[in-house]
């Protein structure tokens, strides 16, 4: 990236081929992330058609053997089966579903973590000066030539637009994870919201390094891991409701040592013990 720059500051042009470059390598990165999402949507719909497929063969076969159940004649065409299957639409659930999104939001920021430093540093080079250079200039008399210095002003744009254009990539890069997080079963609460959450993490501390965002885009990560953590709170608290209540309608009685019930025959409730093993599954899973 820095060659290129230097290339396009030694043609000396008049227009501002720096900040060109730069946007040029903007729309590079959301086109990117505008390729993941492209993907994902045909691996989603590939998925689609496989378990739609899936149904209507499964309803095919359930017709058939009710037909055989229902009449010895099995003579019949299984072209002529009315499958209701074929009307209704599909929903998309399920653990594989859920792989796809996990995939999803780790190529998203990995193309973030890979391109956003590499960029910033060459903007940071640019109009810190890193390109200033001297040429010899011969004055009219055809005298000795004078050093005349650049002053490294290569734009008349300035730094803060250059963290206003990351700025506005990195929305389009959180609106993406964010559907995608959104979109996760509850049931990935272990695995896919994790993962998803420790990716996000992963990228913060990448651009927390020296020189590899602007201030400005490593707050909107950290405000997007904030986000996404609080949903994952909130569907954590969820399943502990739903696990509290599932226990509570099969309460069993336990025993316990003779020394705790004071040589009494009476067993105690095992509801106190397994809702402790909920409290304590939750508590390690916000402290991860």
């Amino acid at each position: 990236l820095e060659n290129t720059v230097r290339l396009l500051l030694e043609l000396e042009p008049e227009s501002d081929p720096v900040w060109h470059y730069l946007n040029v390598q903007n729309h590079r990165i959301r086109g990117l992330l505008e390729k993941c999402t492209s993907d994902h949507e045909a691996r989603m719909e590939t998925l689609h058609n496989e378990l739609r497929e899936k149904a209507i063969s499964d309803a095919k076969w359930l017709q058939i053997q009710q037909n055989l159940s229902q009449s010895s004649d099995a003579n019949y065409s299984i072209g002529n089966i009315e499958l209701p299957i074929e009307l209704q639409p599909l929903a998309l659930t399920g653990e594989e579903v859920d792989v796809l999104r996990g995939k999803y939001i780790k190529r998203l920021t990995t193309v973030l973590v890979h391109h956003i430093p590499a960029f910033w540093k060459v903007a940071l080079s640019v109009f810190s000066g890193k390109f200033a250079k001297s040429s010899q200039v011969s004055d009219s008399s055809g005298g000795k030539s004078e050093e005349k210095v650049g002053d490294g002003r290569y734009s008349s744009h300035s730094l803060d637009e250059v963290a206003g254009m990351m700025r506005g990539t990195i929305s389009l890069y959180e609106v993406k994870v964010l559907n995608a997080f959104r979109d996760l079963e509850e049931s990935s609460l272990q695995s896919y919201m994790s993962d998803a959450i420790n990716e996000i993490s992963k990228a913060c501390v990448a651009f927390e390094a020296k020189e590899s965002a602007p201030p400005i885009a490593v707050m909107a990560l950290r405000t997007l891991q904030a986000e996404v953590t609080k949903i994952y709170i909130l569907r954590l608290c969820s399943w502990m409701r739903a696990s509290t209540e599932g226990i509570t309608k099969d309460e069993t009685w336990v025993p316990v040592s003779i020394l705790e019930r004071n040589k009494s025959p009476y067993t105690i409730s095992y509801l106190p013990l397994a809702f402790r093993s909920v409290m304590t599954s939750a508590i390690d899973q916000i402290n991860m």
